[in-house]
């Protein structure tokens, strides 16, 4: 279902974007140019702390209004 939305973005805010170590979060708004919006949060999981490193984890929430 949520795929189907991206072609339609008017805006996205994020509202926070917090970092630290081996863990990573963002959260925020996607509005539709329908004006729906959806709300999200994104939590991140790296395998260390470099610049470089790869996603280990990824656990999203969304909220379709």
């Amino acid at each position: 279902e949520l795929s189907n939305h991206y072609n339609q973005v008017a805006s996205l805010n994020i509202h926070s974007s917090i970092t630290h170590g081996c863990l990573g979060s963002m959260h925020g708004i996607e509005i539709l140019k329908t004006g729906k919006e959806i709300h999200f949060a994104h939590f991140f999981e790296f395998e260390n702390h470099k610049k470089d490193a790869k996603l280990s984890k990824v656990t999203s929430y969304i909220v379709v209004d």
